[in-house]
């Protein structure tokens, strides 16, 4: 399949040099959250609580778990975007 990337691998690895892609990557396959939550994201819908991070998601019956590699990712992302209400 030229043209394609043929694993997730490659896919973060062509998006290394852009955080906000890369942090969107691996929200969608690292801790399962679709497009549309994603865009739903902001800092006060996620808390932590017994050494680990949910995010309160609107639409979801229970807080979704970020894992721990997922959260240190978001972290270098909120640390270098432009204060906005949303993330992305």
């Amino acid at each position: 399949m030229s043209g394609q990337y043929s694993k997730d691998g490659e896919i973060l690895k062509a998006a290394e040099d852009d955080m906000m892609a890369y942090c969107i990557l691996v929200l969608l396959h690292r801790a399962g959250l679709s497009s549309t939550e994603i865009t739903k994201l902001n800092p006060e819908n996620s808390a932590a609580y017994d050494n680990s991070v949910y995010a309160d998601i609107a639409g979801r019956e229970n807080p979704c778990f970020i894992p721990e590699d997922v959260f240190v990712v978001l972290e270098k992302y909120m640390a270098e975007r432009l204060d906005y209400p949303y993330f992305f």
